[in-house]
Parts: C-alpha cells; sequence; structure tokens
C-alpha cells in the first residue's frame, strides 16, 4: 500500500508532486492510493504507476479534484486505473492516464460502481489524454444514477467500449477518439510521452467547456514528468484535445503588461505580467533603467528625465 487514508468525513487531503509505484499485495485490495471517506481530496501534479493488481488511485471523498497528473500502469498488473466507487463531486482534468496491457481488469476509470453514496453524482472529465495498451476494456464505466457526466475534449486511444453506463445527464462534446494509438500522431507513446507532434488530429479541435459550478474548465497548466507541472497556453484557434497544447519547440508570445502608463520624470514603477509555470521573461526598456526583476514576470524601472520611454517583453514557454 502507498497511502491509505481513513475516513474522516472532516478531513481534506492534498497531495502534490509525489511518487506512487509499484504498491498493493496482489489481492486486489491494496492500492497506490487509497482515500477513503473524507471531504475533500486534491491530487495534482503526481505520478502514480506500476501498480500490483491494485488501483493507481482509489478515492472515496465527496469532492475530488484530480488534476494534471501522470496515472499509469505501464509494465504493473493493475485493476482499475482510477477508481472512484462512491461517486462524489469530481474533476478529472489533464491528466495522463494509461491501462497496461497486463491489466487484471478491463475497466480504466470507474464511477459510481459501489453505489452513489456520496451527496453528489457528479463527474467532469475534461482534457485528459487516456490510452489503452489492452487488447480490450472500457474506457469509462459510470453508475447509471449518475447525475451528471461532463465529458469534453478528451483523447480516446486504443481499443474497447468507449462508455458503459448511461448517466442521468451527459453532455459530451470534442472527445477525440482513435482505436489505433498511432492515429493519434503522439511524440513517442511507447515510452509514455503524450506530447502531440506536428501533424496531430487533436490540435485546434477542443470546445469550451465553460465552468462547473465557479470552476473554470479550461486548463492553466499540463503535467511534465517527472512530477512537476507547467503553464498550458492556447496559440492556434482553440485550444488542443487531450492533456497537451502543441507549440512546437516553444512557445514565445508577448502578454499584457500592466503598470502605469504616465509616470514622473525620474520615478520609479512597477510593470509585471501574469507568471506561468515553465515561463522565462525577456523585458526591454527604452529611456529608463531596469532596477530589478529582469528574467522574472515583475520588474522595477526608473524612468529618465525628459524623455519618453518604452517597455516590452518576449515571455517563452518550453
Amino acid at each position: 500500500m502507498g497511502i491509505l487514508a481513513g475516513s474522516n468525513t472532516n478531513s481534506n487531503i492534498t497531495i502534490e508532486h509525489s511518487e506512487f509505484a509499484l504498491n498493493g499485495f496482489g489481492d486486489g485490495y491494496s492500492h497506490n492510493v487509497y482515500i477513503n471517506h473524507i471531504d475533500t481530496f486534491v491530487f495534482r501534479y503526481n505520478y502514480s504507476h506500476d501498480p500490483d493488481i491494485g488501483h493507481a488511485l482509489k478515492t472515496r471523498a465527496r469532492h475530488n479534484y484530480i488534476l494534471y497528473n501522470r496515472i499509469s500502469e505501464e509494465n504493473g498488473s493493475g485493476s482499475y486505473t482510477i477508481d472512484i466507487p462512491n461517486g462524489g463531486e469530481t474533476i478529472l482534468m489533464g491528466n495522463l492516464i494509461e491501462q497496461s496491457a497486463n491489466s487484471e481488469n478491463a475497466s480504466i476509470i470507474t464511477y459510481g460502481v459501489e453505489g452513489l453514496s456520496n451527496p453528489i453524482a457528479d463527474f467532469i472529465a475534461i482534457h485528459n489524454t487516456i490510452v489503452n495498451n489492452r487488447p480490450t476494456g472500457t474506457f469509462f464505466f459510470i453508475s447509471p444514477n449518475t447525475n451528471l457526466f461532463k465529458l469534453y475534449n478528451n483523447l480516446v486511444l486504443g481499443n474497447g467500449n468507449y462508455l458503459n453506463g448511461t448517466p442521468m445527464t451527459l453532455d459530451s462534446l470534442a472527445n477525440l477518439r482513435r482505436t489505433n494509438i498511432a492515429d493519434a500522431q503522439l511524440l513517442n507513446p511507447a515510452t509514455f510521452d503524450y506530447h502531440l507532434q506536428a501533424t496531430s488530429p487533436a490540435i485546434d479541435m477542443a470546445a469550451d467547456a465553460g465552468f462547473y459550478a465557479a470552476m473554470s474548465l479550461t486548463p492553466q497548466y499540463r503535467y511534465e514528468h517527472p512530477q512537476q507541472v507547467g503553464a498550458r497556453i492556447s496559440i492556434g484557434a482553440a485550444y488542443d484535445i487531450g492533456a497537451y497544447e502543441y507549440t512546437g519547440e516553444d512557445c514565445v508570445f508577448s502578454p499584457q503588461i500592466s503598470g502605469s502608463i504616465d509616470v514622473c520624470n525620474g520615478s520609479i514603477a512597477q510593470y509585471s505580467v501574469p507568471d506561468l509555470l515553465g515561463s522565462t521573461y525577456i523585458w526591454t526598456i527604452t529611456g529608463g533603467t531596469i532596477l530589478s526583476g529582469q528574467g522574472t514576470h515583475q520588474i522595477s524601472v526608473q524612468w529618465d528625465d525628459n524623455t519618453v520611454g518604452t517597455i516590452d517583453i518576449v515571455q517563452e514557454i518550453e
């Protein structure tokens, strides 16, 4: 067992930047990560892989936020890759999810299969890349009493049944399904590198998923291996389907600058752009001097006397 959390409905658990691997006793009851009945579970920027006849991730929490992870069975013999057995308010966004050829169970992602005992039964799956390396399988196994299953912009690859179960409300748009994994034009799926190539049919094909409650369903980040996270920026006509955005070698753009436009002679002013993970910043000033912050998202500038100054920035995301 990697992590086993007991039941405490007043408890909140957050796990970030962690690795869980090779857990399980081979009995099907022990898992990489097993969260029992708590209030809120946040699982982000993690790497859970190679379980031994167990789940890579299992949670019974009332509220689940599973964001920007790599959850993969790889060479393991796992059961469900992700199991949410009692439902709950669940956001599954920006994840890399893979079922091994050696998996003991055909289902990849399950929701409510042990009964929807949690108060909310809404399952939101947005911008995930899901790969089945098993000859058969089921990508989504959903309780028929699920109130809402919202399924947008997922890249779903490999053999198997797409959806088992009929939720009360199914809101599905702009998901890309390919039984031949190679058709998706991923960088190197054999080594679990699911970045897009320039020829991928997923590029610029996503739809606006809007909001769930007050949470934006536009991905802000991307998982970067191992256990890291970077900013995700759309540079095309629309976002790309799946967990990654194709940007070529690098994404270079000029963001909007915040700060004072009219300043007094010799004054010092602050300027900034959004702070995006994985970015580098190059500021250019005329008519003034950068006092601090070059290379970051925020600088301090002392302007010269009796001159017109300019300020520009180039932001690059690897």
